[in-house]
């Protein structure tokens, strides 16, 4: 009876009811009868909704994806304390999942996002998330594909998508590998996005800030998951990619100093961990004449976010914001000064040269 009752509502579900104040009564009830009862009283759950989700209807649709949420939250959710009873039941969900539908799954999520990217939008959105969500604990090999990522990088270029698109990006990287596998698929993702000129074209004068701190994030993600990835590297002894590892670092360094230049100030914090975990890597090494140079890079950046205009206005909200933003900068500031202090003298004359100019007048 609860089987019936449940794919009823998924499929009968109409625009206003979907609007009205039972929603989220009408997203949990299938989410827990899964989670609660998946081996017993629904062994055959993902499989009756799959295919009810193919009745093309928009509110069935977006029932189905914001289920598949409630369970992520409810089985995944790290933030949530479970007794161990829980634990061992949503290894159990988990388990089934990957033995029973995960493939089906996945592919419901492409053909959803390709087929409602255009009219519902929204959806697409939505899909995205749900992929962003689930990449943590399936098999990567579904998701990290030629098909998947092809599409979620033409996505980057339409405007009401590519926020969501930049941030499910994001959690594919954030997926816990080993060192060799993460760096290819880091490297990989990197070389389309720099073919596609989407982290080069983008800059201040583009008006949509939250795109830039979606951009931010993900090159941020893959910085740091490629630090990890040296570091486990180095503690391996493994000489032949550690220096793969050190120089696919470094190619992402000129994304480092241009997001971390953002005019905006969340663009710009969003890449703080990323200079901080670089940073971490040259502390008590010898520095080349390379690491000297990007250090000075980054040191001039950071002068750059110290600037203020003649007119501003310290009292102001969005100063106390940016203030606040210096401070987090200062961590790394410094290193920089610990690692390279007379980098500083080098760059004294070129910060001074104004006010020397105005002196000399």
């Amino acid at each position: 009876i609860l089987r019936h009752i449940c794919l009823f509502q998924i499929v009968n579900i109409s625009s206003s009811q979907w609007k009205s104040t039972f929603t989220y009564a009408y997203t949990l009830k299938p989410a827990h009868t899964c989670t609660h009862g998946l081996q017993m009283q629904w062994p055959m759950f993902f499989s009756d909704v799959l295919q009810c989700v193919g009745n093309g209807v928009k509110e069935s649709v977006e029932l189905y994806l914001r289920v598949l949420m409630a369970i992520d939250e409810e089985v995944v959710d790290r933030q949530k304390v479970h007794t161990c009873a829980e634990n061992a039941r949503n290894t159990l969900i988990k388990d089934t999942m990957r033995d029973q539908c995960v493939p089906n799954l996945v592919e419901s999520w492409y053909q959803i996002m390709e087929s409602y990217k255009e009219t519902f939008p929204e959806l697409t959105n939505l899909c995205m998330e749900v992929v962003g969500a689930y990449i943590s604990w399936i098999d990567i090999s579904l998701i990290a594909n030629d098909k998947f990522i092809q599409c979620l990088m033409s996505y980057l270029s339409v405007p009401i998508l590519r926020e969501s698109a930049a941030e499910c990006l994001r959690g594919i990287i954030n997926k816990g590998m080993d060192p060799i596998p993460k760096l290819e698929l880091v490297e990989g993702l990197a070389k389309q996005l720099e073919s596609a000129k989407i982290l080069s074209t983008v800059s201040d004068e583009d008006t949509d800030e939250d795109f830039r701190l979606r951009l931010s994030a993900l090159v941020c993600g893959m910085g740091c998951a490629l630090v990890n990835s040296w570091s486990k590297l180095v503690k391996r002894a493994d000489t032949v990619n550690i220096p793969l590892s050190r120089n696919a670092i470094d190619e992402k360094l000129p994304y480092l100093y241009k997001y971390l230049n953002d005019t905006d100030d969340g663009v710009s914090e969003a890449m703080v961990p990323f200079a901080v975990q670089y940073l971490s890597i040259l502390k008590g090494s010898n520095l080349s004449d390379t690491d000297r140079g990007n250090l000075q890079a980054l040191l001039q950046v950071v002068i750059n976010k110290y600037k203020y205009d003649e007119d501003h206005n310290f009292l102001s909200q969005a100063s106390l914001f940016t203030q606040c933003a210096c401070l987090r900068l200062r961590t790394y500031t410094a290193h920089v000064s610990h690692f390279y202090t007379y980098s500083l003298m080098n760059l004294a004359p070129n910060l001074f040269k104004p006010q020397l100019a105005c002196t000399a007048t």
